[in-house]
């Protein structure tokens, strides 16, 4: 007998014990009736007929009542999903185990109030090859990221931003990585604040462009905003407030943000301080941007990001980031051009370090072809306690993109890195980038 049943098959098997009941009573009150009206004037063969429907309804009574206890059983028992499994027959494990999911599903949400959110998923993902004439370089093909990203609207001015990152490391092995998580307040244009994990607004790349390769021109980030060797942090975790400033046409946006910062005392550390902070000293970002009415696509910016670093062997660091951006995109042409320095202070040394960076990328639309170009630059002295191991290092990259269909794109790269006092390295890289 199977434990669970669909909402209309317990809505038939309720009405069973009833119409059974009824008939029952029915039968046991017309029975001795019959019986005694008919005694006299039956034959035999009808009174064996009458005994052995009295019999019958004997044994219908008996088994109404063990339904009634077997019913009073289950209503007082709590089912666990694992015991009905395995007390079940094989071939009936794969029902019984949709029927309890259907009914946690079913609690979970009459558990939840009329109207709760419902979050927005959407995915990202790419897959790639390279070559590269590098000492000890392999030609490979190449899993990148696989990306969640999911927004839910609590209410008409508060909503959540999360993103869910699963790469691979150079130990071929996936790891899953929260790479943002935001709770967010737009009482209006003018202000909006979110609080928890996010992409520091530092230049225009690192914010526009997040972990999805398909919204990307090319297949990789400019060097001043790689996540491993770039100049600026990726991440911060604490308040990000930003919003317009009433200035017409102008389009004048303003942006604060104040978080842990990045780690420095260890250069084996997760860099962002998700949990703790090596010390009570917060960064801070301050930038403004505009994006006039009279030209569409076109914005330009400004921020400074501070922070203080204590790198293994060095005396404290004050760190300072300035970031200056022009941008121009429109649905047939696209120009980024950025620039950050970095200025390291030593303590009380009086030594100070600069470490300029820069790119320029340029792209023409001819229907679904993208042809683009970039050349960037960092030039980090070397005994820059932050950035010394960078170098310089310089060069161009030349691509093509094509959009397949609206939701998937092939790119093709040749790059060439110049390095002081090093080889120069070229390599060509492909990449199939989509969402779904």
């Amino acid at each position: 007998m199977k434990l669970l049943r669909s909402s209309k098959s317990r809505s038939l098997a309720s009405l069973r014990p009833r119409i059974s009941l009824a008939a029952l009573g029915f039968t046991l009150a017309v029975a001795p009736v019959i019986w005694a009206q008919g005694q006299g004037s039956l034959s035999q063969d009808e009174r064996e007929a009458i005994k052995h429907l009295v019999q019958r309804v004997e044994e219908l009574e008996s088994q109404v009542n063990q339904l009634k206890a077997e019913l009073s059983k289950s209503a007082t028992r709590t089912l666990e999903p694992a015991a009905v499994v395995e007390s079940g027959k094989p071939e009936d494990r794969g029902e019984v185990s949709t029927e309890v999911s259907s009914i946690h599903q079913k609690t979970a949400d009459e558990g939840l109030p009329q109207g709760a959110p419902r979050s927005q998923l959407h995915w990202f993902a790419d897959v790639g090859y390279r070559a590269s004439d590098a000492k000890g370089a392999h030609t490979a093909f190449l899993l990148g990221q696989v990306d969640l990203f999911t927004t839910s609207r609590l209410s008409e001015q508060t909503s959540v931003l999360a993103e869910i990152v699963m790469k691979v490391n150079s130990d071929n092995r996936f790891v899953t990585n929260v790479e943002r998580i935001l709770l967010q307040y737009s009482p209006s244009d003018y202000f909006n604040i979110a609080a928890g994990r996010y992409h520091t607004a530092i230049g225009y790349y690192n914010t526009q462009y997040h972990h999805g390769a398909w919204f990307e021109t090319a297949i990789n980030r400019p060097l001043i905003f790689a996540p491993s060797g770039g100049l600026i942090p990726i991440h911060n975790v604490g308040v990000s407030v930003n919003g317009r400033i009433p200035s017409g046409g102008l389009g004048l946006r303003y942006l604060a943000e104040i978080g842990n910062g990045q780690a420095s005392r260890s250069t084996t550390a997760e860099p962002t301080q998700n949990l703790t902070d090596e010390d009570n000293h917060k960064a801070f970002n301050l930038g403004i941007l505009a994006r006039p009415a009279w030209s569409p696509g076109l914005q330009a910016g400004f921020s400074v990001y501070r922070d203080r670093l204590m790198p293994p062997g060095s005396p404290s660091v004050g760190h300072t980031l300035m970031a200056a951006h022009l941008i121009l995109r429109t649905s047939s042409y696209e120009w980024l051009s950025e620039a950050i320095v970095a200025r390291n202070g030593l303590g009380n040394t009086g030594l100070v370090y600069h470490t300029p960076g820069f790119y320029v990328q340029g792209a023409r639309r001819f229907d679904r072809v993208w042809p683009y170009f970039r050349y960037q630059y960092v030039n980090a002295p070397s005994g820059d306690p932050v950035f010394g191991t960078l170098g310089r290092r310089q060069g161009p990259s030349f691509g093509v993109r094509f959009d397949i269909d609206e939701f998937a794109a092939f790119k093709l790269q040749y790059d060439r890195l110049g390095r002081r006092q090093l080889d120069a390295i070229n390599s060509i890289s492909a990449q199939l980038a989509f969402t779904f």
